[in-house]
């Protein structure tokens, strides 16, 4: 309008364009491990709009729709995270983040066979451990007395009684470890030994070495030459049999079944003795009072 009162009027037209979005998303936790569910949530926004699809490519072959979804990586390494969305007027906007997926340590385990062992037993230690994520590829054992062992399935004998700590570490293909251990009480066998002079018995008459019948309860008569002979039962090999008659040594015997002869011209009384000895030094005996004749006249 100007100074006269005239009017006069102009119009455009102005075209206002779709403001496309702001791609953007957070992820938790910060520092996952493989099989571990990541939590991905878009925080993208719209300012003219709405935003109608959240697309999602993690960077292991896998896509996902959703504004907020989880997520698992079998693997360790690095993986880009690529969030594309689009608004209601089809406009896109992507973003990108890097996510490290850790190694998850292997987890070990093992049984043994048998689990209450002495020291008798040959000890079976068998590896249970896993990896989720990978291999296990190293195994090392320690048995508690000294003594390690390398290997999946192992077995161990100990040599002496007590209570030991048995542990097992295992390494995966990436290098991360882990530790199980089991206390074990490993019983000693008492040395036993013991022997027992079958030939002569006491109360018995041998004729020719022969046995003849039942004397007495307490009397033992041999008539002529008598094969002597013990049993030895042992938890341990046996390293000799010595034989002696009145005290003095007659044989040594290193080899089932243990046994000598006595042919001596005698005529009189006297005491059979055995004493039995194993590789590790205990000894038992064994004894019989016999009268004997044999007067050795052939």
């Amino acid at each position: 309008m100007d100074d006269d009162g005239a009017v006069d009027s102009v119009e455009k037209v102005v075209v206002v364009g779709n403001q496309p979005p702001v791609a953007d998303f957070v992820f938790e936790p910060s520092d996952p491990l493989t099989y571990m569910r990541v939590y991905f949530n878009s925080t993208s926004t719209d300012a003219d709009g709405n935003i109608v699809n959240w697309t999602w490519s993690f960077g292991d072959g896998n896509t996902a729709y959703g504004e907020f979804l989880t997520h698992e990586f079998i693997d360790d390494g690095a993986y880009h995270v690529n969030l594309t969305v689009r608004d209601n007027k089809g406009a896109n906007a992507s973003i990108k983040k890097v996510v490290v997926i850790n190694n998850r340590p292997p987890v070990a385990g093992f049984t043994l066979k048998p689990s209450n062992p002495t020291t008798a037993d040959e000890v079976y230690f068998n590896s249970t451990s896993y990896d989720l994520d990978g291999n296990i590829v190293k195994w090392r054992w320690e048995f508690g007395d000294g003594n390690n062992a390398y290997g999946e399935n192992v077995t161990h004998k100990y040599s002496k009684g007590g209570v030991y700590t048995i542990v097992l570490t295992v390494w995966d293909d990436d290098g991360a470890t882990d530790s199980f251990e089991i206390v074990v009480n490993v019983s000693g066998i008492p040395a036993e030994i013991s022997v027992v002079l079958t030939k002569p018995k006491p109360g018995y008459l041998y004729i020719m070495d022969r046995f003849q019948l039942r004397f007495s309860s307490h009397k033992t008569i041999i008539i002529g030459p008598i094969t002597v002979s013990a049993v030895v039962d042992a938890n341990n090999p046996v390293e000799n049999v010595t034989f002696y008659v009145n005290a003095i040594p007659k044989v040594i015997d290193s080899q089932a079944p243990y046994s000598f002869t006595l042919d001596e011209r005698r005529i009189g009384g006297m005491r059979i003795k055995v004493i039995a000895r194993d590789v590790k030094g205990n000894m038992a005996s064994d004894d019989v009072d016999v009268f004997i004749f044999n007067p050795n006249l052939i």
